[in-house]
């Protein structure tokens, strides 16, 4: 009887795995809503700069999305509300969503371990303190640096946030590149934290050289205004759309004193210049279609979305990574 409980135990066990693994190589992601019937998801490549995957169609509750893979992708599936949920793509896994809409936090994603242990972060998460959050996200890191959460912690934790400790996330970073040595994202990020500290208050703007979505040659000499700022925004970002238009406002309060520079970290350009033109944005807008890898975010340094830094005329770094009220207020105390 007992080896009969054994051999159905194991048997239950290989049926399950079987359930969340395709034969062809193929990753497939399939999600189930309740109270929410109709409607799309935007899926996005955190490794490839965001760089935007597939729209994704909700019918009856339920949708789906395969693709064939090679290596190992962490995705972004962005809701309509446009908060953000981490999936750990892998070839030859299905992995499922469930969730109600009214209650997007507690989504569940299963189907492999990178998705148990970053569920797992998220559910533990909701009842803890930014602070006691940001602790548990290091503790992981330092306990598991070979997971593909702990990149997308260190990220969205440490790197992407205002007044970043760039020295935590370049010793962070070095825990990751460690136990991952050929994971490409890895070395980029790692690479970008050295520069990262050259762009902290105080330092010179380093050189850079673009091109805007209306052909315009755009340049660190652009930015010839009293006060001056570079930010980055998304088609799919309220948050940077929101501080793209205090900025407009700004702009046409105090004239060619604010001089602006915008970084669309997304690879839709037609969508970009239609929603520049809708918002009324007079200064140039970068739109390579590079994301991360954009060349004047590479010299910049800058790795927030939206994020931001502020300069004086003298190409002095005077403020980075402001959320929009703090922004506001550094742009018109330098102005005044």
């Amino acid at each position: 009887m007992r080896n009969k409980h054994t051999l159905y135990i194991a048997l239950l066990h290989t049926l399950i795995v079987a359930s969340c693994t395709s034969h062809d190589g193929t990753f497939r992601l399939e999600g189930k809503f309740k109270n929410f019937n109709q409607g799309e998801f935007y899926l996005y490549s955190l490794d490839h700069g965001h760089r935007h995957i597939d729209t994704l169609r909700l019918s009856d509750g339920k949708f789906a999305f395969e693709t064939a893979m090679a290596d190992s992708v962490t995705f972004s599936l962005i809701f309509p509300n446009y908060s953000e949920l981490p999936v750990f793509a892998e070839p030859g896994v299905i992995v499922k969503i469930n969730g109600d809409a009214t209650h997007l936090k507690a989504v569940e994603v299963h189907g492999s371990d990178a998705n148990e242990q970053m569920t797992e972060f998220r559910l533990a998460s909701y009842e803890k303190t930014p602070p006691e959050v940001l602790k548990a996200a290091e503790e992981f890191v330092r306990n598991n640096p070979q997971s593909p959460v702990s990149l997308y912690l260190v990220e969205k934790h440490f790197l992407q946030k205002p007044d970043a400790d760039y020295r935590k996330v370049d010793e962070l970073l070095g825990l990751l590149l460690k136990a991952q040595p050929e994971n490409r994202r890895v070395q980029q990020l790692h690479s970008q934290a050295a520069v990262l500290r050259t762009t902290l208050k105080g330092a010179k703007l380093p050189a850079f050289n673009a091109t805007d979505t209306k052909g315009n040659r755009v340049t660190a000499a652009s930015l010839n205004g009293d006060v001056n700022v570079i930010y980055t925004w998304a088609t799919w970002s309220v948050e940077s759309q929101t501080m793209q238009r205090h900025l407009r406002k700004l702009r046409k309060q105090y004239g060619s004193r604010l001089q602006i520079i915008g970084v669309a970290v997304d690879n839709r350009t037609a969508e970009v210049k239609r929603q520049a033109e809708r918002d009324s944005v007079n200064w140039s807008i970068v739109c390579d279609g590079k994301l991360w890898n954009s060349p004047i975010l590479q010299k910049t340094a800058i790795a927030y979305l939206p994020g931001n830094l502020v300069i004086d005329r003298s190409g002095n770094i005077l403020a980075s990574n402001q959320k929009s009220d703090q922004l506001i207020k550094t742009i018109e105390e330098k102005l005044k």
